[in-house]
């Protein structure tokens, strides 16, 4: 379809004749700034409100039965138009870009989803090559029914700040995009289906050229436009740097063609986008007793203090006799943080609280389906559905809350600083625990995995690579697969966030019963929504070259572990031989200085 189609039964050379005409009148009228709408609705066409399968039979090249219902294809675009294109802004108003998309298995695609993207070139180098590429919203237009229910989809593409519209030549106006991503009801992300074209536009159609009254030149045709298609799998890496706080390298991986590297060089620059949120305390406990207790508690806003919940939780501190509470939930006088309100509590299933992980996946369902309570309102993600009582209101220091898009080089490294025993509370602590102590200095954000690299046990695989211990078996699966298949697995460690892990002491209201230890404790970690990443950037002898991406994108939620080592009540005694040995210290030391006194 090389023209834009007609609505319905209006005749469009008609339209083009009476809008050349209103065009001289509101000329005439220009000095005072004011737009007249004379014409009636039938005889403006609404490009927007047209019907999508009338629009496709409409063209002679459309025949219905080439698009059959098949449960085995997937999504694609059939059709894109620019409508009423004009090389003067004062007549650019109609102007829209619209696709139409073939969906043969039906699925029920939610059309007005904020999720629903294209991505479409912006910018383009010297040779003419696209060199930039941008997300765009899609807005709903219309879908066929009747016999042909949700076969045709038809959207329009969001641009308020005509970003692609102040990019176009007239002589040629070229739109190269990469891909379509759909949301189907039921799924916590779009879909992404590769569109692979370049869809170049000469001339006008009529009444929109120089000449109003000349017949419409209006051309198109399509090229192929290379793009690669990403299965993109996330993993995370944790560098302790004290008992309960780590540094956490969040990374994603994929796999590139061998011959794409062989032809473009090395993989040099990651552009991509994310939303990015900080938990509230997520609290494990492995006493079921009373995580039953807690449970009817979730999501309520107790006020500071609840007597009917029958217990409290809390970071204590024990100096030499006196309590401090760092963090603590139902206390009655609490001298630093209190949570009035649980987000978040998980049962380990009877499994020791200091050797269970929280797998990543049930943290996320938990999330997606979280309805206790939205006192804070809602996240601008997953068409607000996300409450954003789960979360804090601000992220880790020197990191960007909500929408995050960036571009990152092979080049820009970064250093991490694990475990610090220089003090002596470091070296203290290291003689009763076994905390590593490695420092990481220029970590490359681009790393190509090698097979020297996949020997080894899984924890020296795991600090080779900086991934999760528990995804190594994996990690050695999805490289084999993608080797058999003549590709490159990638490492994109794409940020680097704040990890903690606190131990927590349960007491009762009862004064008399001993508090429980050892059976919980809380942690928070940062979470990353609609990853999503949107093109790729190699090079071969200082000349770059940008490949669009095609990928779903991901929920990026980490496991979570436990404190690098729990609070047994051997740390008390532990703390009673320091301060006795401070204690002896500081009576020599006396002793010492009144000598000299009184010496």
């Amino acid at each position: 379809m090389n023209k834009y189609l007609k609505y319905r039964k209006v005749n469009l050379n008609l339209i083009i004749i009476s809008l050349a005409i209103l065009a001289i009148l509101i000329w005439a009228l220009i000095a005072t700034n004011y737009q007249f709408i004379l014409a009636t609705e039938e005889e403006i066409i609404n490009f927007d409100e047209t019907d999508a399968l009338e629009d496709l039979l409409a063209a002679e090249s459309f025949d219905i039965r080439d698009y059959p219902i098949d449960l085995n294809q997937k999504c694609r675009v059939i059709n894109f138009v620019e409508f009423a294109y004009s090389y003067d802004p004062e007549r650019q108003d109609l102007y829209g870009l619209y696709v139409y998309v073939y969906n043969p298995a039906v699925l029920d695609i939610v059309g007005d989803s904020a999720l629903n993207k294209i991505s479409i070139a912006i910018a383009y180098n010297d040779k003419h090559e696209p060199c930039d590429y941008q997300k765009f919203g899609l807005i709903f237009c219309d879908k066929s029914d009747g016999a042909y229910d949700r076969l045709f989809y038809k959207f329009k593409i969001d641009d308020p700040e005509k970003i692609i519209l102040n990019n176009v030549n007239s002589n040629e106006r070229r739109y190269d995009i990469a891909e379509i991503e759909l949301l189907t009801h039921g799924k916590p992300n779009a879909t992404a289906y590769t569109v692979g074209g370049s869809y170049r536009f000469t001339g006008f159609a009529k009444g929109f050229g120089i000449d109003p009254e000349a017949e419409s030149t209006l051309e198109s045709v399509v090229y192929e436009l290379e793009t690669i298609e990403l299965q993109v799998k996330d993993t995370y890496y944790r560098l302790a740097k004290n008992a309960s706080e780590a540094e956490q390298i969040n990374t994603v991986y994929f796999a590139v063609p061998n011959e794409i590297l062989e032809k473009y060089g090395r993989l040099q620059k990651i552009k991509c986008e994310w939303w990015e949120y900080k938990t509230k305390e997520i609290v494990v406990i492995s006493d079921q007793t009373i995580y039953n207790a807690l449970k009817p508690f979730i999501g309520v806003n107790i006020g500071g203090y609840d007597a009917d919940i029958g217990y409290k939780l809390g970071f204590e501190l024990d100096l030499g006799g006196d309590i401090l509470v760092s963090w603590g939930y139902n206390y009655k006088n609490l001298a630093m943080k209190n949570c009035n309100r649980l987000a978040y509590l998980f049962y380990t299933g009877g499994k020791d609280i200091d050797k269970y992980i929280l797998p990543d996946e049930t943290l996320k369902q938990y999330i997606y389906d979280y309805d206790k309570s939205h006192a804070s309102g809602y996240l601008p993600v997953k068409d607000g559905q996300i409450s954003a009582d789960l979360f804090e209101d601000s992220v880790d220091a020197d990191r960007v809350k909500g929408y995050n898009i960036t571009e990152i080089d092979a080049g820009d490294t970064f250093d991490l600083f694990g475990f610090d025993n220089s003090d002596f509370w470091g070296w203290w602590i290291s003689m009763f625990y076994d905390i590593p102590s490695l420092d990481l200095e220029n970590v490359t954000p681009i790393y190509d995995i090698k097979p020297i690299d996949l020997s080894g046990t899984n924890k020296q695989i795991s600090d080779k690579l900086l991934v999760a211990e528990s995804d190594v078996p994996e990690i050695i699966d999805y490289c084999n697969a993608r080797n058999a298949e003549n590709k490159t697995t990638f490492l994109f460690r794409f940020a680097v966030s704040d990890y903690v892990a606190y131990p927590l002491v349960i007491r009762e209201d009862n004064i008399f019963e001993t508090p429980h230890r050892n059976c919980a404790h809380y942690a928070q970690e940062t979470v990353f929504f609609n990853f999503d990443i949107i093109q790729l950037t190699f090079c071969r002898d200082g000349i770059y070259h940008v490949i669009p991406v095609v990928q779903s994108p991901l929920d990026i939620v980490a496991d979570i572990t436990p404190p690098i080592y729990p609070e047994y009540e051997g740390l008390d005694w532990l703390m009673i031989i320091f301060f006795a040995i401070v204690a002896v210290l500081a009576v020599i030391i006396l002793i010492k200085l009144l000598d000299r006194i009184w010496g």
